[in-house]
């Protein structure tokens, strides 16, 4: 082996202390979340909330036998938007507001394996902005068939009232993935999920399975 990859968690960057609803100085892979082996352990139900913070959304290659077998950040991100799970945006908050597709995932992967650059580095990879409103905001107009499926929620606040959260500079994946390297963005990977999603619908028919 010459080299590998270690795909790890915004969960190893954030801070676990802070308000992380409100704006701050934005995450860099300098920053490293301060709790302790210790505390995680003396303080289990506070740090429980973390576990799967970032979302990860986009198309499905595997095989998925029905509705319940959804990946869990595509299904609370997009697919409980479209089975009736969301009745009222007011109910819906995000463990996390930002996103990337799984796409620029595995090309982060690719590149750094078949680079050097990427050598012993920290990369974050944080493509912008997601809410459950940008999500509505999405699909409606995309897809007009579903409106009947979707909440409609209010199109002109895109973020819940108490929440304001804190960026995250990517600079490091563009210097070191250079001019290969560039993010999906928000509305390319909802739309491109949701047709994923539509298209296992079709498969699934009656007879789908967990």
């Amino acid at each position: 082996m010459k080299r590998f990859v270690l795909l790890g968690s915004a969960v190893v960057v954030l801070n676990e202390f802070e308000d992380m609803t409100k704006a701050g100085k934005p995450y860099t892979e300098d920053d490293w979340n301060p709790v302790t082996p210790g505390y995680a352990i003396e303080n289990k139900n506070i740090v429980a909330g973390y576990n799967a913070p970032d979302i990860i959304i986009g198309p499905m290659l595997q095989y998925v036998p029905g509705p319940k077998s959804i990946n869990e950040t595509n299904m609370y991100a997009i697919y409980n938007f479209l089975n009736d799970t969301y009745q009222s945006i007011d109910s819906v908050q995000f463990p996390f507001y930002h996103f990337v597709d799984v796409r620029d995932v595995a090309n982060a992967h690719i590149l750094a394996l078949t680079g050097p650059s990427a050598s012993n580095r920290r990369i974050i990879l944080v493509s912008g902005l997601i809410s459950p409103q940008l999500v509505i905001n999405t699909i409606r107009p995309h897809f007009p068939e579903l409106k009947d499926r979707i909440i409609e929620g209010n199109s002109e606040q895109l973020l819940p009232s108490n929440v304001d959260p804190t960026g995250w500079d990517t600079t490091r994946s563009y210097e070191l993935f250079g001019a290969k390297w560039g993010y999906i963005g928000l509305e390319k990977s909802i739309a491109d999920t949701v047709q994923n999603i539509l298209e296992h619908e079709k498969a699934w028919g009656g007879n789908a399975s967990d």
